[in-house]
């Protein structure tokens, strides 16, 4: 969407964060989210020109499962350990980054009824998959400076993702 001199003017700068955002800076899922929006008619190429048909976040990326770029992420989370879909789960649902409270808590709302060993176990799987999910890129490391005020209420000394 642009040159090694710069971003294009033909492009809207809204629409280059956008595929930003969802493409990784991957050529060819850039590629073809610009064919999807152009199939569904969310931008109209004309005179060497992109204008918007739509605001861009009311569009549903996960909408488009035939698509490359959304197909191997589902792949990928289908073939992960059932600890890794269940972070992947919780992820979604926190609002920002969310700790090892979080995680474990959630944990002990899914496991009412168990033991405190196969709960702690469990605790400490989900952990454990958090790490591996951001060595894959699902998750990144929140760092937050410890001069800050917690806006959560969170301890410092927590590991915590987004």
């Amino acid at each position: 969407v642009g040159t090694l001199q710069g971003a294009s003017e033909a492009v809207p700068s809204v629409l280059q964060e956008f595929l930003s955002s969802i493409a990784l800076n991957n050529p060819r899922n850039i590629q073809e989210a610009l064919a999807q929006l152009q199939e569904d008619n969310k931008i109209l190429v004309e005179n060497g020109q992109v204008k918007l048909m739509v605001d861009l976040s009311t569009i549903e990326v996960a909408d488009w499962v035939h698509t490359s770029m959304v197909g191997n992420v589902i792949s990928q989370i289908e073939l992960m350990s059932a600890e890794a879909q269940r972070v992947i789960k919780m992820a979604t649902v926190f609002e920002g980054p969310f700790s090892a409270l979080d995680v474990s808590a959630a944990n002990k709302a899914h496991r009412t009824n168990s033991d405190h060993l196969l709960a702690f176990h469990d605790s400490v799987q989900l952990l454990m998959s958090c790490e591996w999910l951001v060595s894959f890129g699902f998750l990144e490391r929140f760092d937050q400076s410890s001069t800050e005020p917690a806006a959560d209420g969170q301890t410092w000394g927590l590991p915590r993702w987004v």
